[in-house]
């Protein structure tokens, strides 16, 4: 019977040594500490022989879980977990709070299925949804036609963002891996119809106001009306030459493994982000895990300050949030560990002044 297990990611270093990354692992039971002590052992002496110079990991042990509206602070204690992987020799980087500073984020959003979730949305999704119905916002799956599309909007998402994001061929790998098991959602906008809806309704409105006069106040409204019309057809003559007819606006790509499933990745152009696409795709996704006979979606990493622009639009969707330990190191040779962590920050400033360099030439 198996009763530990580890993905164990190897990265090479300079001179043959290397380094060793668990993610959200090993999967054991940590209150067992005997077979964790084992587990830890086991791996530092087959990691000397590689010449691996430390393990890091970031257990799957939840810290905290809860629903944002309740959340108040977080907490401080130390886990018993924490206080016995520090004694046997490992590294805790602490209840890091910034997603960015570690190799994954701390606290993630997790979607639990309960009886009437889709009678009972939250009052902004029930909101955005609406919008974006009224704006004529369109959903289909596509697959492998539809591949070239999400890339790009998963790449005007990283633009955006500063980060990099994974290209065509690995969303490719992805499908091709899981098969019925992956669905790609895209969002869609028929900018041709909308303008020729548009158009007409300023003509309605143009030619009502003729025949029938109306009082200064009454006008008001209207005023603002005419102008949201006006404004709205700018838009579709500005962006039907470069976007075409079809726009598409956002994307989410969702894998399942038996009862969960992981909402990998989402994007969206900026450009449209007032029709409220994201919302529509990343809804129907939830629904497909559910559809497959999934108990849970993972949204993914949020800030654990809990106040950036992502955690609020996955908290449109009710998740529990949860946090884990964090990331740890467990050195296997402690000299050359304690040596390429001093030389880490400084290898770092040496590519950014690189890459300085290089755009200035």
């Amino acid at each position: 019977m198996i009763v530990a297990s580890a993905m164990v990611l190897v990265k090479e270093l300079p001179l043959g040594y290397r380094l060793y990354y668990i993610p959200r692992g090993p999967l054991m039971d940590y209150q067992n500490e005997e077979l964790v002590s084992f587990y830890f052992q086991s791996l530092k002496a087959y990691g000397k022989k590689q010449k691996a110079i430390c393990i890091k990991f970031d257990p799957l042990v939840i810290y905290d879980s809860f629903l944002l509206k309740e959340h108040t602070q977080t907490k401080t204690d130390e886990h018993p977990v924490c206080e016995y992987l520090k004694k046997i020799g490992a590294y805790h980087y602490g209840y890091n709070m910034d997603m960015y500073e570690v190799t994954q984020p701390r606290t993630q959003a997790v979607f639990y299925y309960h009886e009437g979730w889709r009678e009972h949305p939250s009052t902004n999704l029930k909101k955005n949804l609406q919008r974006a119905k009224n704006k004529g916002v369109q959903i289909k799956q596509v697959k492998e036609e539809g591949l070239a599309i999400f890339a790009d909007l998963l790449k005007k998402t990283g633009d955006r963002k500063g980060v990099a994001l994974r290209n065509e061929a690995y969303f490719k790998k992805l499908l091709d891996t899981y098969q019925d098991d992956c669905a790609i959602f895209l969002t869609y906008i028929n900018q041709k119809e909308l303008l020729a809806q548009a158009k007409e309704e300023l003509q309605r409105i143009q030619d009502d106001l003729i025949a029938n006069p109306k009082s200064e106040k009454k006008m008001v409204p209207i005023r603002q009306k005419i102008l949201g019309l006006e404004n709205e057809i700018k838009r579709l003559e500005e962006n039907i030459p470069i976007d075409g007819d079809i726009a598409y606006i956002s994307g989410s790509l969702i894998c399942k493994d038996k009862h969960t499933s992981e909402l990998l990745y989402a994007g969206m152009d900026e450009k449209y982000n007032k029709y409220y696409g994201s919302y529509v795709s990343y809804l129907r996704a939830i629904e497909w895990a559910e559809e497959q006979g999934c108990s849970k979606c993972n949204f993914g990493g949020v800030q654990g300050t809990l106040d950036d622009g992502l955690t609020t639009f996955k908290e449109t969707f009710l998740p529990v949030f949860e946090e884990y330990l964090g990331e740890f190191d467990l050195p296997i040779l402690p000299l050359t560990y304690q040596l390429f962590q001093k030389a880490l920050p400084y290898a770092r400033k040496l590519i950014k002044s690189i890459g300085k360099r290089g755009k200035q030439s």
